[in-house]
């Protein structure tokens, strides 16, 4: 069965084994005329065939899993019903599928300057204690300690 959304994800380029989930297969767009299919008795808990019988294809089970908020196709059964697009609207709903380091940048915004925590300045400054935000010491954050698990131990004092 060929999907759509899993066709057009990319590979990691660091390890093959991986893809690529920054890239957005699916966008919601308003102003569109859905359509209701009426989930037959053979269909239960079969995308592929609901959407065969739809769209002729299997390609679009994306859309059909999107628009309906669906995250466990075996969870269809007999009876519900299903939103769905017309076959030339389902374009629409497709991103353009841009670079990945087009992404990375829009992700990682390298200019962004850290903010300075002017309390924390203050408290460091009158040896007041805080819980940090970042534990530089060696204590490991959680231990097994015989059947216990310890969070935390020493790290606050």
């Amino acid at each position: 069965m060929n999907i759509y959304a899993l066709d057009t994800l990319k590979k990691d380029p660091s390890n093959n084994l991986y893809y690529d989930l920054t890239v957005s297969t699916f966008m919601y767009q308003k102003n569109y005329r859905l359509f209701v299919h009426t989930v037959e008795p053979h269909e239960e808990m079969r995308i592929d065939l609901i959407c065969k019988a739809i769209y002729n294809n299997t390609t679009n089970v994306d859309v059909i899993l999107d628009l309906n908020n669906i995250i466990m196709p075996l969870n269809i059964r007999a009876g519900d019903n299903l939103f769905y697009l017309d076959a030339n609207d389902i374009s629409f709903f497709r991103p353009v599928i841009k670079n990945l380091s087009d992404i990375k940048a829009q992700l990682a915004n390298t200019n962004k300057r850290k903010r300075v925590d002017l309390n924390r300045i203050q408290a460091n400054n009158q040896n007041i204690t805080l819980a940090p935000n970042v534990n530089t010491s060696e204590i490991d954050q959680v231990r097994i300690v015989d059947t216990n698990i310890v969070i935390g131990e020493g790290v606050f004092k």
